[in-house]
């Protein structure tokens, strides 16, 4: 009898699966994590997730991290490694508990394990489930001997069972309601944990409520309370009931799954459905894994996907997407033949079938208009011809309130607002539409005609497209008075104001085969067709030109293009036999990639057979295809769009541990670590883990990274989402990030700051504390070296001046006998010769000459007024010297006043002298000696002596050797002079110099010399 439920019930399962027929509209779709993606065993007993939003795995191979698809080794779980974990749980202390079999009870604090064996226990047998009761404060342990109490006190651990009559199996807990409720591994066997008599109760049979599917695996719940009872009855048509018992619930928004366990002739069987409301839906038989041993339910918070733990099949995860199925059995159909598809202002979308129109209105079925309607219409209440079966090929709103419907017949407009129903007839029609002029344009039978009129009863335009082969039209759009109708055969027509023009692959380079056509607002126009094109065309000057082609080179997979439709975030939509793409159309140039998205079968798009398209009020697109309608949600598309260009960092592992961030840089919905993320010395190897946030397909992204002011360059791109870092140096870094999926152009960048401080002997302020210090000590060296330097150089410069000072007085002196001796035999003959007043003159002028040299002798400067009176005083002695033999001129210019000007003394008199002494004395005739002062700049005074003397420039003729030494060696005097006032100033730029220059006549005759003193002088303070 077992055997014959069991086949029976198998063959029921197999004509399900025949049908399929979903029982509810379903925007979720399946992957799986097997050996083969690196999951560590395929026997899932849970998944779990802590108080830290942490998920963890229960396996035959240990406990694992989980991070989405993810296999996290922890090291410090490395003692578990290898052994069966069959059960999970968390304290308040968020501690971890876990129940390994053959072991015992494990207790893991995040950082260590503890182990207490089944001997440290007292137990005989091995523990099954561990579970945490929040409210009693309350571990309990279910083993193969009934449900213990665990009491802890300093890390030591004692057992008080619960009193059972027998020995039991306890294989898992559940709450429900206000009960806890330990289940066997005995059928119909589940116990009420009553925590303060310590007393397990066996839960008496109650009468269990009937849950019955129809063929397409959908049921109704009575009232909202059917299912919180501990068991219920499934019925299925031609099937006796499984009775069910409920081993864990879990909810999410509006929607609550169930696990369910059956036996079928002492075989477990496990089951999920989910229940919305007052509807009930299976899900394991929806989803094709009513054969899977489902263990755990665990649906994520953050993105509402749905993981299953199972038994040999690894982990299921059943993730949303954008992509929501209507397939033939919502709408209590066999088959759902869809024809085309409209919508209207209200957001209600009319699908027309080959027998019926359907309203359907936020995912529920309004009302349902069949062909028959139709047929009684035209042919009366009364009609059963079956020659009159009426097929609805399109349909068109008009936006006046009307649904146009062309059918085999002709047309029928249906009153949205009323719902009647008339027949206007005009022709049969496959394919239809209007124009501003109030004309319809329609296609029947190789033919495209034009009508207008009352009820578009007058036929204005025909056009016979093709007399042999048989042609159909596509899509037939218009743009004002324009018509534009594409082929499947021969390519693309444009009618205007009684004229068509074909466009094909022999006038415009296009595919004679084309399935759809829109109209852009910028004016152009999208075509597809069976070559994997989709062309992007401007009609100018009566020729279609492409603008810009999209195929297999820029990524787009398939051949067969259909279902285009633009929308208002200018994003273009369009389907292929190997999936739907989502373009951004701006980015559509003829120099750079289309940006784009794609999506096929791994994310959730199975039904490639798409043909029309529309887009409703709220701008989600409805697609019809061979077998379902399918709709893609708007608010789904912008959560996405969202969502994958976030690229965030999800984790950081400081030495492979995990460092926790403090909650201002880290997101508590999404995991996601927000940086900057600031660390010790000591933390310096570490390691990043980054990916999309809610990514499709994590192993169809790409990265790369670069952490600024340590790398050269950015990493090659891969499929890894992490970055390792060992030994990092104390600084300020920044982590950039880039990611990209396979199937877009685009890189999205994240940006991360790093700081690692530096230890104490390397911060700032101790950098500071040893450079003040060295500072200190250098201006503290400094200033004591420059005092002493500056004694010492003190001390020379005292001596050097003392010595220079010396130097210039000898230099005065050796002057000095030359004119004395000169002066007494002047006086001596004016004595001899009886002129005793030439010689009291002489005497007097000779006295105050050497009153002024002996005054001048220890002055560095005298006034330039000095100078002169000593001057005129020196060169009338020398006059009476030589008998008045010459004369003299001081002149002085007007913008010197001789009292402001200081200059060096007995600097002009050994020139003067010398002009005497080599020049004048041997002249036959009366000499001039002409001294003239002027101001050369605001720094020199020029002192300029001239002389008719001859002999200093023709020395060979009248200079004897004697007085050519003497002459020599006066201008040596005057040389070295010079160079000791230049020490003494010490001035590099104003210097004392003097140039001579010996005068010619015409006929190369000397006619004197002339000398040029350049004196720095220094002015008073008058």
């Amino acid at each position: 009898m077992n055997q014959k439920i069991l086949l029976k019930y198998t063959i029921t399962l197999l004509l399900i699966l025949v049908f399929n027929c979903l029982s509810q509209a379903s925007n979720q779709y399946q992957s799986s994590y097997t050996l083969k993606n690196g999951l560590p065993s395929n026997n899932v007993h849970q998944i779990f997730s802590d108080s830290r939003d942490i998920v963890w795995i229960t396996t035959d191979a240990g406990l694992f991290e989980f991070d989405n698809g993810n296999i996290i080794i922890r090291k410090e779980l490395e003692s578990l490694y290898g052994e069966k974990i069959l059960s999970i749980c968390e304290d308040n202390k968020h501690n971890l508990w876990l129940a390994v079999l053959n072991v015992g009870l494990c207790r893991f604090d995040r950082n260590d394990i503890l182990i207490y064996n089944n001997k440290e226990l007292g137990l005989e047998g091995s523990i099954k489930s561990v579970y945490f009761d929040k409210i009693h404060n309350q571990l309990l342990l279910g083993t193969n001997k009934g449900v213990n109490k665990v009491s802890i006190d300093n890390n030591k651990i004692s057992l008080t069972p619960l009193k059972t009559n027998g020995t039991i199996d306890i294989t898992s807990f559940i709450k429900n309601d206000d009960k806890l409720l330990a289940i066997s591994s005995t059928p119909k066997k589940t116990f009420d944990c009553n925590l303060n008599s310590n007393k397990l109760n066996l839960l008496e049979k109650d009468n269990s409520p009937i849950i019955e599917f129809n063929k397409f695996n959908t049921a109704h719940l009575l009232n909202k309370h059917s299912l919180s009872n501990r068991t219920y009855k499934i019925r299925f048509k031609n099937q006796e009931d499984l009775d069910c018992e409920i081993i864990q619930v879990i909810s999410y928004n509006d929607e609550t799954f169930y696990l369910l366990r059956y036996f079928i002739a002492d075989t477990e069987y496990r089951k999920i459905i989910k229940v919305s409301g007052q509807e009930v839906n299976d899900f394991s038989i929806s989803n094709n894994i009513d054969k899977v041993f489902v263990q755990s339910i665990f649906i994520d918070p953050n993105e509402g996907n749905i993981w299953l733990g199972t038994r040999d099949k690894g982990i299921l995860h059943f993730r949303n997407s954008i992509f929501q199925y209507f397939n033939a059995s919502y709408f209590n159909l066999d088959k759902l033949n869809i024809a085309d598809i409209e919508s209207d202002s209200n957001g209600c979308i009319y699908i027309a079938t080959k027998d019926e129109i359907i309203y359907f209105l936020k995912n529920k079925i309004k009302k349902r208009i069949s062909t028959k309607e139709l047929d009684a219409i035209k042919y009366g209440s009364s009609s059963t011809n079956s020659e009159h079966k009426i097929q609805i090929f399109d349909i068109l709103n008009n936006q006046k309130s009307e649904l146009w419907i062309a059918t085999n017949v002709g047309f029928y407009t249906l009153n949205l607002k009323t719902n009647a129903i008339k027949y206007i007839g005009i022709s049969p029609a496959t394919k239809f539409t209007f124009t501003k002029n109030n004309e319809i344009c329609l296609f029947w039978n190789n033919e495209f005609g034009v009508y207008s009129g009352n009820n578009f009863q007058e036929k204005k335009f025909s056009y016979k497209i093709s007399k042999s082969d048989k042609i159909s039209v596509s899509k037939m759009i218009s743009k004002d008075s324009v018509i534009w109708f594409a082929t499947k055969q021969i390519g693309i027509f444009r009618y205007k104001d009684g004229n068509i023009e074909h466009f094909n692959n022999f006038n415009s380079n296009i595919h004679n085969v084309i399935n759809d056509l829109l109209l852009i607002p910028d004016g152009n126009i999208i075509a597809g067709g069976n070559n994997g094109c989709i062309y992007k065309l401007k009609y100018k000057n009566k020729k279609l030109n492409i603008l810009g082609i999209i195929n297999n080179d820029l990524g787009l997979t398939g051949t067969s293009i259909h279902g285009f439709q633009y929308l208002k975030d200018k994003t273009l939509w369009c389907g292929t036999n190997e999936g739907i793409y989502r373009f951004d159309y701006r980015s559509w140039g003829k120099h750079f990639p289309i940006n784009y998205h794609f999506w096929n079968d791994k994310k959730g798009y199975f039904d490639q057979n798409g043909k029309n398209s529309i887009v409703d009020k709220d701008q989600n697109i409805w697609i019809c295809t061979n077998k379902r309608l399918l709709k893609i949600s708007k608010s789904e598309v912008d959560k996405l769009k969202k969502d994958q260009s976030s690229l965030n960092l999800t984790k950081v592992q400081v030495y492979n541990k995990y460092w926790q961030p403090d909650t201002s840089k880290f997101n508590t919905s999404t995991r996601n670590i927000n940086g900057p993320i600031n660390l010790t010395h000591k933390q310096n190897c570490l390691i990043f883990s980054f990916n999309f946030q809610n990514s499709l397909n994590p192993k169809k992204s790409l990265f790369r990274y670069k952490l600024k002011e340590f790398d050269n360059g950015w990493t090659n791109w891969s499929s890894n989402n992490y970055a390792i870092y060992s030994n990092l140096p104390s600084g300020e870094y920044t982590l950039n990030i880039q990611g990209k999926h396979l199937n877009k152009t685009d890189i999205i960048p994240l940006s991360i700051k790093i700081s690692i401080s530096y230890p104490w002997w390397k911060k700032s302020w101790f950098y500071a504390i040893i450079f003040a210090s060295f500072v200190l000590f250098l201006i503290t060296s400094i200033r004591i070296y420059t005092r002493k330097i500056r004694k010492e150089e003190e001390a020379k410069n005292k001596t050097n001046t003392s010595i220079l000072g010396l130097k210039m007085k000898t230099l005065k002196n050796q002057l000095d006998p030359h004119f004395i001796f000169n002066a007494l035999n002047s006086i001596q003959a004016y004595i001899l010769e009886q002129e005793t007043e030439n010689a009291l003159d002489y005497l007097s002028d000779f006295s105050t000459v050497l009153r002024m040299n002996i005054k001048n002798a220890d002055k560095n400067f005298i006034s330039l007024a000095d100078e002169i009176a000593y001057l005129k005083h020196y060169i009338k002695l020398e006059q009476m010297r030589f008998m008045n033999q010459f004369r003299f001129e001081i002149i002085i210019s007007n913008n010197i006043n001789p009292y402001n000007f200081l200059i060096p003394p007995m600097m002009i008199q050994p020139f003067i002298e010398n002009a005497i002494r080599f020049g004048l004395s041997d002249c036959k005739q009366e000499g001039l000696i002409q001294i003239s002062f002027d101001l050369d700049s605001n720094q020199y005074i020029s002192c300029l002596i001239e002389d008719s003397s001859i002999s200093r420039s023709n020395p060979k003729e009248y200079d004897p050797t004697n007085r050519k030494l003497s002459y020599k060696k006066a201008m040596q005097n005057i040389q070295e002079r010079i160079n000791l006032l230049a020490k003494i100033s010490n001035n590099n730029i104003l210097k004392y110099d003097y140039k001579i220059f010996y005068q010619y006549d015409e006929n190369q005759t000397p006619v004197g010399t002339k000398v040029n003193i350049g004196l720095p002088f220094c002015k008073t303070s008058d």
